[in-house]
């Protein structure tokens, strides 16, 4: 079977809340694209050209796929069939029933994929899914191919109508007559509509949200920016998907009716997700209704004398609600924009010195974020991006993205979810004093607002000196700000990152505080971009570390060593940090021999002839640090590169460190290793007598 020219390139992102991989439509910029659009379309080899085939590789999400568009094609989609020992019989059965098809390995490994030809007109009342895991479509998809493509199962393709086969093994539409009537009976809810839908629009409940995603009000009024933040359409257009929003509001319509499934309809056509749709397709509508009610596990159970009365409009903004309703509710699940780094629906903090790079660090962490690429080698959850600096004009924040794409090797068309905003010279306050609190600004609002059209996943604002109207050092008013961070945070579903710079106590502590401790206590998380600096000596200034100061939900104390490469940071990955020990050891020899040489014999322990203090203060030391030194000392000391050896009268006796006899001729080489071509010598040899292991 040759393939229509219909094939699209897609681009996967991470999707956190859902556990999996979306495939967004592109064009070759990375734009997203209507994958239905004919103006699309084009040959496999043209799309293929783009396409980057590690499907486990966050760094190259880039495929191809095939549109089906009702013209006969079909795909039959088995998912999660593969095992570790093989593929599972039904699997199996099923594709052996299609000799001379076209099969393929789907792209994740794990699943099948089988086309062929049919008469979509003899197939209308199939199920679209069944049994789980098994799917079939003929129009309205594409299907992500593998790097090979399909071929033909056994061996040779044959021109074969299909339709039969497929009506033999998919489903028909279940004939769903009148929904029946009733409801649980431990539902305890209003009876009273307007009541039912001013509590669910009210509650803060966990019983007001779907899983991790939008909440009852934004499924009622149809919230375009936050459903397609959780339901993307990937059509292009920025829209959402209808038919997911349509089920998770009738979940929600199961709960709050107790599974009564003629109110669950009666009400859902109130709601501003109604379409036409819902009312020509009795099917879908039935369907739609009746699996809303199965999945549900639980229903509203709170005591009725509480419930009773609908609350009157003043005491509408109540969030006030009794534990007990908790109980049975799935435990939403965290959101991190960088995991154990960065939590979602929250104010982190990241701290910095000027000029050790934050601003690009945190720019770096828009642009993964925006075109779910790693960052610092760390998976980040994707979507939209608000960048906001007072710090850096557009020229500065263009030449440092141009730097960014560049080493990732992106386009500017991959960052459509970026905003950008400078502020530089501009009155950049989110805030105003007021007699006794801080007031939004108008530049908070119109950052509110646009957080509002673009459902950002992070909002990026640098930096805290040029944002805050007040005295860092007040209490009061740092605790107020970043409440007003943190309900943007909470009201946009979204992870808020404020740059500050540390205080000179901070900065001589490397606790990178500065003003009030109510900054530190107030965000629930910190981290701290610092210089690798020790005992008063930069090794590299290239090189910084991140580390985490505070984290509410994860562990403190980890750290991220970074260098700087080509105007980014990237993560080192252990060869620096190689070089640098390799250097310090061969330095610590090369100072051991000459002290040895002058008749003085240095001691692993402190005292005067401390041996990692000395050589510090040596002016051969090569700018070698007294911490390095101790780190060389012990590494020597366990491959039997050095040993103790011992001295003095029996009543006192002192131990010394010593090169061991089997190097000590032996020059050394660039990498702190004893040159030598002899293979007689063993690389770690075994500590000849007289010499004693570190106690």
């Amino acid at each position: 079977m040759q393939f229509p020219d219909r094939f699209i390139l897609y681009r996967r992102e991470w999707d956190a809340g859902r556990g999996k991989f979306n495939k967004i439509p592109v064009d070759a910029s990375g734009a997203a694209i209507d994958a239905h659009d004919p103006a699309q379309w084009h040959s496999r080899a043209d799309r293929a050209q783009y396409a980057r085939w590690d499907e486990h590789t966050p760094a190259a999400p880039y495929g191809v796929g095939f549109v089906l568009n009702g013209d006969g094609i079909f795909c039959l989609d088995l998912d999660n069939c593969g095992t570790e020992t093989g593929w599972s019989d039904e699997a199996q059965a099923i594709w052996q029933s299609f000799p001379g098809a076209l099969g393929e390995v789907s792209t994740s490994g794990k699943g099948l994929h089988i086309f062929g030809r049919c008469d979509p007109a003899q197939l209308g009342d199939l199920r679209n899914k069944w049994g789980g895991d098994k799917e079939w479509y003929q129009a309205g998809r594409f299907i992500a191919l593998s790097r090979e493509g399909p071929q033909p199962i056994g061996g040779a393709w044959r021109e074969f109508d299909w339709t039969e086969q497929l009506r033999h093994l998919v489903p028909k539409r279940e004939h769903l007559g009148e929904l029946p009537e009733g409801r649980a009976p431990e539902y305890t809810g209003p009876e009273d509509d307007e009541a039912l839908i001013a509590t669910a629009m009210r509650s803060s409940s966990a019983a007001a949200s779907f899983g991790a995603g939008v909440t009852f009000s934004d499924l009622w009024t149809a919230n375009a920016a936050a459903l397609g933040a959780r339901y993307p359409a990937f059509d292009g257009n920025g829209g959402f998907d209808h038919s997911s929003a349509d089920m998770a509001l009738m979940t929600l319509l199961a709960f709050w009716t107790g599974k009564d499934m003629p109110r669950m309809d009666r009400l859902f056509r109130r709601s501003a997700l109604m379409r036409d749709k819902y009312e020509a397709r009795e099917d879908y509508r039935r369907e739609t209704i009746q699996k809303a009610a199965r999945l549900c596990k639980s229903v509203y159970d709170h005591p009725r004398r509480e419930m009773a009365q609908p609350i009157a409009p003043e005491d509408e903004e109540s969030g006030f609600y009794s534990a007990a309703i908790l109980d049975g509710r799935p435990v939403p699940e965290r959101q991190w924009l960088v995991n154990g780094l960065v939590p979602g629906g929250t104010v982190t903090l990241l701290g910095g010195d000027g000029g050790t790079g934050k601003s690009l660090l945190a720019l770096q962490l828009a642009v993964a974020v925006a075109t779910a690429t790693p960052w610092l080698g760390k998976p980040v959850r994707s979507g939209g991006v608000i960048f906001t600096s007072a710090e850096d004009d557009e020229a500065e924040l263009h030449r440092r993205l141009s730097d960014i794409l560049r080493v990732q090797g992106l386009t500017y068309g991959a960052c459509e979810r970026l905003t950008l905003r400078s502020l530089a010279g501009r009155d950049a306050l989110l805030a105003t004093e007021g007699q006794y609190a801080l007031i939004e600004s108008d530049l908070f609002k119109e950052l509110d607002k646009r957080a509002g059209q673009d459902a950002p996943v992070c909002i990026v604002i640098d930096t805290l000196a040029d944002v805050f109207p007040s005295n860092e050092n007040d209490r009061a008013k740092a605790r107020q700000f970043i409440g007003l961070l943190s309900k943007l945070a909470i009201r946009h579903r979204c992870a808020v990152i404020l740059l500050s710079h540390p205080s000179l106590t901070g900065l001589n502590s490397r606790s990178g505080t500065s003003g009030s401790t109510a900054w530190h206590n107030s965000v629930r998380s910190r981290l701290y971009l610092e210089r690798i600096i020790v005992d008063g000596y930069e090794a590299d200034p290239r090189r910084r570390v991140l580390s985490i100061k505070k984290a509410n939900y994860s562990e403190t104390g980890n750290e991220i060593e970074m260098i700087w490469q080509a105007g980014v940071f990237v993560p080192d990955a252990g060869t620096g940090r190689e070089a640098r020990n390799a250097d310090a050891e061969r330095v610590f020899l090369k100072l051991l021999r000459l002290f040895t040489g002058q008749g003085r014999n240095l001691n692993p322990n402190s005292g005067s002839n401390h041996a990692p203090k000395l050589m510090a203060e040596h002016p051969e030391s090569e700018g070698m640090t007294k911490k390095a030194f101790k780190q060389a000392m012990e590494s020597l000391l366990a491959s039997g590169r050095i040993c103790l050896k011992e001295e003095g009268p029996p009543s006192k006796r002192s131990k010394y460190l010593a090169e061991n006899a089997i190097y000590r001729e032996l020059p050394l080489n660039s990498d702190g290793e004893a040159a030598s071509t002899s293979p007689s010598i063993p690389p770690s040899p075994p500590l000849p007598i007289g010499c004693l292991p570190l106690p």
